[in-house]
């Protein structure tokens, strides 16, 4: 009698939360569920992705299908040719054309990459105001500039972010079109940095004079290394140290995969700085940031956190969005943190633009 209370108000709970309040949408409940069981795994991972929080009806279920099968069948069909169009493309590619696309992953889960500005108070000005009320002043809400991220910068300074190239123009003739702001502050675009190294597992005792006269030896030079930040280590009460290494040193470190620290060894790498969220996978954000309450497994596409996943079947959802978003042809039977995943790659391509390795 228990089991069958639970069972009906399982039902019930179910039914709410599709929306079912008559009977011809039960009907066409019950047969897309049915539709959704005989599903093979790609399908329905496909399904899955495609109706995000709601449901297709039995319609609109059988033209999802189609098209997929379709798509599917093109990609099989003519995978050699598509793969060789895209290499030929990629190398093709200008740099300003390569600035002007921006995630396909993000762009479906609309968190595309901002643009920045940096502005800083001018170098012979005596003026106390900040450059956050100097801007607040000059960009006036009749601007319409959509400003997406506001922080603080060194040396006074702060980074205007935006989606769009025109909000960046729009700020800049602006403070270029006002003597008295154009009098107090100074912009520039961001500059390359220098590459990433981490270093792994280094103990939470070890000094960063310690740390700095061990990479001078690797180096051969008496400069410093800018420690960026540090993460927990993978072994108790130890760290992983994130610095920036000019080119040359850069160069001369990577050609090592351990370094000796007061007669220890510990592994160092070039560390990639390529944002995904554990919560949905896509690239350009974390998960402190997702805007999505519902969780993408990392493993099978599914839609349940990554951790609960017991299936044996691997689907990359950035790669599936990315051949039914962008006509790409990748490869998708792999899991999301693949390293050789298409989409992870062009992520380290479009990063490798940003940084000085020459």
């Amino acid at each position: 009698m228990q089991f069958a209370s639970r069972l009906t108000t399982s039902f019930e709970y179910y039914l709410k939360l599709k929306g079912v309040m008559d009977f011809e949408t039960l009907k066409q409940l019950m047969v897309s569920d049915k539709l959704f069981q005989t599903s093979d795994r790609e399908t329905a991972a496909h399904i899955n992705v495609r109706q995000n929080e709601n449901w297709f009806k039995p319609v609109e279920l059988g033209k999802e299908c189609d098209l997929h099968f379709t798509s599917r069948e093109k990609a099989l069909f003519n995978a050699e040719a598509t793969v060789q169009k895209n290499e030929k493309n990629e190398q093709n590619t200008s740099f300003s054309q390569f600035q002007e696309n921006f995630s396909y992953s993000d762009d479906v889960r609309g968190m595309r990459k901002p643009h920045t500005i940096l502005v800083y108070p001018a170098k012979d000005s005596s003026e106390a105001t900040s450059v956050e009320e100097i801007l607040k002043n000059t960009i006036r809400p009749e601007a319409n500039v959509k400003i997406r991220e506001f922080r603080k910068v060194k040396n006074q300074g702060v980074a205007v972010s935006c989606d769009s190239v025109k909000d960046i123009q729009s700020i800049i003739s602006r403070l270029d079109g006002d003597n008295s702001a154009k009098e107090k502050v100074s912009h520039r675009m961001p500059g390359k940095r220098h590459p990433s190294i981490i270093i792994y597992d280094l103990p939470n005792t070890i000094t960063d004079q310690e740390v700095q006269e061990a990479l001078r030896t690797y180096t051969e030079d008496g400069e410093n290394l800018r420690t960026r930040f540090k993460l927990k280590g993978r072994k108790p009460d130890t760290s992983h140290w994130v610095m920036e290494a000019p080119h040359q040193h850069f160069l001369q470190l990577k050609r090592f995969r351990k370094i000796a620290v007061n007669w220890n060894m510990f592994q160092i790498k070039e560390l990639f700085h390529v944002k995904r969220c554990q919560f949905c996978q896509a690239f350009g954000h974390t998960r402190q940031n997702c805007k999505y309450t519902v969780p993408n497994c990392g493993i099978c596409a599914d839609r349940h956190s990554t951790s609960y996943c017991r299936s044996n079947f691997q689907l990359c959802i950035n790669c599936e969005e990315s051949n039914r978003n962008s006509d790409t042809n990748h490869n998708i039977r792999h899991r999301a943190i693949d390293l050789s995943c298409p989409c992870y790659k062009k992520e380290i391509k479009a990063y490798k633009k940003t940084r000085d390795y020459l």
